[in-house]
């Protein structure tokens, strides 16, 4: 099956007539090509399922039971906020470096670079975050290029096409790409004769195509600005310390509403020593999820917990430093 169109003269040559711009085979194969870019496009969720468990902490749990608190009677709301921040709280502090040997040190700065290394670096959630989005956008324009040359055409342009098309108020009829009438060629045996015909075959689905790919190309377009767009968002607020430290800023001014004693100093601490970029990073997760209000009251009792830890080990400092060393009198 190829297309020839009525502008032009069929070709006598059986190979110029199945040569690759006028074959008309891709259509059989168009439902299986949607489940495979559908299948594309589910491969970046697949690898943030499996690779963020990895970071020790089930991001899916947390946000579910922070969404859950909002619908319960106060007193299983502030439970399960205790334990929510109580679980976010053992992860904090479980998974960090804590030799401070040369070689550990080492490694440490070899899994900040590599992210999949690093699940105890304080980065891996946020940069396996950043890597998945990038791998959205990858995802986009690759399937321009593979709709491309499965079509025969450049697709990439396609959606211009189509909109020039329209404002030149001609019927949306794109007779080049998607023929409604085709060339079928077949051989037919009579004894030891091969007989090749030529007629014309009606392909009504490509009716259908037409509005189905011009459709998938500003899908593809809205899609690829949206995730562009999305992935400067977030590295911009994840990379930079500023704006981690701005992000919870709010949640300070919160916080001395409550009349809670705030070191603006220690409260630095608190971000970049104790949150880590994927502290800071869990608490947008939460905030987009659960809403201000919950990631708040979590962030409050992670707060008082890194306090009561800070003030323990000062009274511990004071008690070493106050202690005299022991020394042998004389015989």
């Amino acid at each position: 099956m190829y297309n020839v169109p009525f502008s032009e003269y069929l070709p006598v040559d059986v190979d110029e007539r199945m040569s690759q711009d006028r074959s008309l085979r891709f259509y059989r194969w168009v439902f299986l090509m949607f489940l495979v870019q559908a299948l594309m496009f589910k491969f970046p969720n697949f690898i943030w399922t499996i690779f963020n468990t990895f970071s020790g902490i089930n991001m899916k749990k947390v946000v579910q039971l922070a969404i859950k608190t909002q619908l319960e009677e106060e007193k299983d709301r502030e439970a399960n906020t205790r334990y929510t921040a109580e679980y976010i709280h053992r992860w904090l502090k479980s998974y960090r470096h804590f030799d401070s040997s040369p070689l550990a040190r080492f490694q440490s700065l070899l899994f900040s670079i590599a992210f999949c290394m690093g699940k105890r670096s304080g980065r891996f959630l946020t940069r396996l975050y950043l890597f998945v989005k990038i791998l959205y956008l990858i995802n986009v324009l690759v399937q321009f290029q593979i709709v491309s040359a499965f079509l025969g055409f450049n697709f990439w342009g396609y959606g211009a096409e189509v909109i020039r098309m329209l404002q030149s108020g001609a019927p949306m009829q794109d007779l080049d790409h998607f023929p409604r009438v085709g060339m079928c060629d077949f051989e037919v045996r009579q004894l030891q004769n091969i007989q090749r015909h030529t007629v014309q075959c009606a392909l009504p689905m490509n009716m259908y195509l037409e509005k189905a790919y011009t459709a998938l190309w500003f899908i593809f377009v809205i899609v690829a600005l949206a995730t562009f767009l999305s992935l400067i968002k977030w590295t911009v607020a994840e990379v930079f310390t500023s704006r981690r430290e701005g992000f919870l800023n709010k949640y300070l001014e919160m916080l001395r509403d409550e009349h809670v004693q705030v070191d603006v100093r220690l409260f630095q601490h608190f971000v970049r020593r104790y949150l880590r970029d994927d502290g800071v990073f869990l608490m947008r997760i939460l905030t987009n999820n659960a809403g201000e209000i919950v990631a708040f009251d979590v962030l409050k009792l992670l707060w008082a917990k890194y306090k009561k830890e800070q003030h323990k080990s000062d009274d511990d400092d004071e008690h070493l430093s106050d202690s005299k060393p022991l020394t042998n009198g004389p015989e």
